[in-house]
Parts: C-alpha cells; sequence; structure tokens
C-alpha cells in the first residue's frame, strides 16, 4: 500500500505509514482513531473525505466518522474550510441531519 502523504509503500496489512506514521487509507474495521472510535466499515467517500461507520468507545455509541483525505489535507483552505463546515453543522438540529460531536486530528488525520 502506497502512503498518500509521503508516498513511501507499506504491506498492505498495516495501519500506519511506517515512514512518516500517517494512517493508511481506507481505514479498515477494527483501527481505532484518537483511541476513541473504533472504525466498523466505510460508508462512502467523496471529494473531500472518507464517511466510516464507528464506535465511540467513551460514549459506547456507534457513530459517523468523516476523515478528510490526504489530498484535501495539502491544501490548507480545504482544511479550515472543513473545520468550519464542522463548527457550523454543530448548529443545525433536524432529525435527518446527523450532530456533530467532535472534531480533531489524529496521526495527520482530520
Amino acid at each position: 500500500m502506497t502512503c498518500l502523504v509521503c508516498r513511501a509503500q507499506s504491506p498492505e496489512e498495516a495501519e500506519v505509514c511506517a515512514t512518516c506514521n500517517s494512517w493508511l487509507l481506507p481505514l479498515h474495521a477494527g483501527v481505532r482513531i484518537a483511541d476513541r472510535y473504533q472504525v466498523l466499515e466505510m460508508l462512502g467517500q467523496g471529494g473531500m473525505g472518507v464517511v466510516y461507520r464507528a464506535v465511540d468507545r467513551l460514549l459506547d455509541e456507534t457513530v459517523a466518522v468523516k476523515c478528510l483525505t490526504p489530498e484535501a489535507m495539502a491544501s490548507p483552505t480545504l482544511e479550515q474550510r472543513f473545520l468550519a463546515e464542522a463548527k457550523l453543522a454543530r448548529r443545525v438540529t433536524h432529525p435527518n441531519v446527523c450532530r456533530i460531536h467532535d472534531c480533531g486530528i489524529d496521526r495527520n488525520l482530520i
């Protein structure tokens, strides 16, 4: 598997790059992000990121985790837009819109 951050080669079963310690995308079931969210499966991906179904180990609830792709993280404006979107989405309350509970960075993964 090729690391999208530093382009180093890693074994297919690796979770993080041995060279730069970045997460290798797509993440696979069982991976723990920020030692809190355990990935269950990938739900979908788009131009900006990948969305996973995960379990929040702290709250013991199923959640959706959206991670920016390394290509998206390379753009400082896109990273800022993503964080602004998360702040704005926290204000939305609707039965068909998921609530934002957390935002952070773990091993170059936003």
